[in-house]
């Protein structure tokens, strides 16, 4: 839109209101009115297609040849260094080592980057590097990743880091969505998308979610971080290409325009909404919208067109317009509806400005206006704040091994239960029998043994003695012998109160009470 020739990237709108690209080998921070507040020289040439990443304390972060760079614009005029390099590649692999995109995790002061067909990086804001990983990931001999290793595979978009969670998203070549850890080069999940297509968006929501949009197919995903299970799919009109991208707000609601005119807005549970219905029918809407450093309203840019013809083929539905450089811009809150705000780009402005001398876009002209804020209702909230209460939204599900009902489950934790105690008594009870077996073999085999030897040997003499015989049963028990039908005393004693001793001596003189005899009697003294 811009009269000028030189090119920007796209533009980052910093916490201190002002917004920042590249161009060529500069920084510049643009006012709200346009003006040039400063420019920083780079010894490498920007990445234009690359947005730059900022942070609370005014550091900001760009793409430059394969490289990525620290700029402290708050050390202009000091002796301290204004622009740092923190990833510098090796100079052997650089041809081979394009950088695709970058991301910075707030909670860890990592910064995470693809480089194209090497994999991920991660360094400490400090420069320090921690890890890198590849597509293909080999466990134990099992090989987790792409499809085909031996294929073309490899990563193919820009790390998304989800601040609340501690995890990444990257896509690769064939259609798979990887989360990863920020700590370690390990793998949460790894999910196939490519039936729907192989082409996507990744947005962080920050809240339990993330966010997926397929640009050709004109769909928007939820997933659930903890298990990458689907919570919802819906179709939100034709998309303007990868240069749409849905954004989140500090209540959940994700907001994505369309080429239909109309703004879909997304709940958490997945309701859709259409806002700006009233200009929606000659308009569009072809760029990604900003979202407010309230965190709790966004700006969109609709563009006012001529004529639109809309057709459909097959499943998708194509927009052909005449567009015009008439802007309009909202500040809304997608969760109730409300415009707080529109306004018309001047012509006037971008004549008078510092943009004259460049070739602005829609990108440029929606960031100056997310800087300027217009009766805005909200005053700014810091990055931790806003991230403390989309976190809160958030309501992790462990990952179950078990796909049955908790009913199922509970069963079979009661089966398991009843077996373990049926083994439990099955090995008391060999136990027991062993022991008993032992001990009959060891000590009371030889204590019985000896005592019927010694009784038969002491009833013979007796018998010889008197000149009759007497037949007494050699059986011993350790219990109450019971025969025809009355109770009879054992042999070995038993304590029944009072204690009782049994003694056999040679001698004739003593007297020996032998029970359990085959007599009638019950009992017969032997003198």
């Amino acid at each position: 839109m811009g009269g000028g020739e030189l090119r920007l990237s796209s533009p980052y709108v910093g916490y201190d209101g002002k917004v920042y690209v590249c161009c060529r080998k500069s920084i510049l921070a643009f006012e709200t009115d346009g003006s040039v507040a400063w420019i920083i020289p780079l010894n490498y040439s920007c990445q234009l297609d690359i947005a730059p990443v900022g942070d609370e304390r005014g550091k900001i972060f760009f793409a430059a040849e394969n490289r990525i760079l620290k700029v402290k614009p708050a050390n202009m005029g000091t002796s301290e260094s204004v622009v740092e390099i923190i990833y510098d590649p090796n100079p052997e692999i650089r041809n081979s080592g394009e950088i695709i995109g970058f991301g910075i995790s707030i909670p860890s002061s990592a910064l995470f980057l693809t480089a194209k067909k090497l994999g991920i990086f991660a360094v400490l804001l400090r420069g320090t590097p921690l890890w890198s990983a590849v597509p293909n990931l080999n466990r134990s001999g099992f090989v987790q990743g792409c499809k085909n290793p031996e294929g073309d595979c490899y990563f193919n978009s820009g790390p998304v880091v989800d601040q609340c969670e501690g995890t990444l998203y990257v896509s690769t070549t064939d259609g798979q969505l990887y989360a990863m850890y920020t700590l370690s080069p390990d793998f949460r999940w790894i999910k196939d998308l490519s039936w729907v297509d192989k082409i996507f968006l990744i947005t962080p929501g920050n809240n339990g979610h993330v966010y997926i949009t397929f640009p050709k197919k004109s769909i928007l995903m939820a997933l659930d971080v903890s298990t990458g299970n689907m919570l919802w799919m819906l179709t939100v009109g034709p998309l303007g290409g990868l240069s749409t991208t849905p954004v989140v707000d500090s209540n959940g609601w994700v907001s994505i325009g369309s080429l239909d005119g109309y703004l879909y807005s997304v709940s958490p549970a997945g309701d859709l909404r259409k806002l700006l219905k009233s200009s929606a029918s000659d308009s569009v809407i072809r760029v990604g919208s900003l979202l407010d450093c309230s965190g709790f309203s966004l700006f969109v840019a609709q563009s006012h067109v001529n004529a639109k013809i809309n057709r459909i083929v097959g499943n998708q539905t194509y927009v052909s317009a005449a567009k015009t450089d008439n802007l309009m811009f909202f500040m809304l809150s997608p969760s109730t509806g409300a415009i707080h705000y529109k306004d018309r780009a001047s012509g006037d402005q971008l004549s008078r400005s510092d943009l004259r001398f460049f070739k602005s876009d829609e990108r440029l002209l929606l960031a100056l206006q997310a800087s300027g804020r217009k009766n805005s209702p909200w005053p700014c909230y810091t990055a931790r704040q806003k991230l403390s209460w989309t976190c809160s939204q958030a309501n992790p599900k462990i990952a179950s091994i078990y796909p049955e009902s908790e009913i199922t489950i509970f069963t079979l934790l009661i089966i398991q239960l009843t077996v373990l105690l049926l083994l439990t008594a099955a090995v008391r009870f060999c136990w027991v029998f062993w022991r008993k077996k032992e001990l009959k073999k060891t000590e009371l085999g030889k204590f019985l043994e000896g005592r019927e030897t010694a009784l038969t040997s002491t009833t013979s003499d007796l018998a010889a003695v008197n000149g009759q015989e007497c037949q007494l049963a050699a059986t011993y028990s350790l219990g109450r012998d019971v025969a025809g039908g009355r109770v009879r005393s054992p042999l070995l004693p038993l304590f029944g109160g009072r204690p009782k001793s049994h003694s056999f001596d040679s001698r004739l003189a003593d007297n020996l009470t032998a029970l359990n005899s085959s007599s009638s009697r019950g009992g017969e003294q032997l003198r």
